[in-house]
């Protein structure tokens, strides 16, 4: 079952992170500001297209939006063993969300580069 409020969190948590405006998003993938808001606030549930849009706007997966739903679908295990894979994941995505980012800024300077040349 998936906790639409953590899911607004973690979405609102992700788009601070980038320095985006609920507006910003929200018109990237057009949807009113208000519908977004609530989105953030666990008071609208996104559609399934809407929700990829705003992973792809945000820079992430569905499976980082969705951890606590596919969290729930996995065997119980202790509080230190989930410690522990929460550990390895932030260190996974950090390394994830700079990757995206590096390649993000070559393709930039590429295009850059291409638009000189021509």
């Amino acid at each position: 079952m998936i906790d639409y409020e953590s899911l607004g969190q973690r979405i609102r948590s992700r788009r601070q992170l980038l320095g985006k405006t609920q507006k910003e998003v929200a018109v990237s993938i057009n949807v009113a500001p208000s519908y977004y808001s609530n989105i953030e606030r666990g008071l609208r549930i996104p559609s399934v297209e809407t929700l990829v849009a705003i992973a792809n706007v945000l820079h992430t997966g569905l499976d980082m939006l969705l951890v606590d739903s596919l969290a729930n679908a996995l065997p119980r295990r202790s509080d230190d063993e989930m410690r522990v894979i929460h550990k390895f994941l932030r260190e996974e995505i950090e390394k994830m969300d700079y990757n995206v980012f590096d390649r993000l800024d070559e393709e930039r300077e590429a295009a850059e580069n291409t638009q000189k040349d021509t």
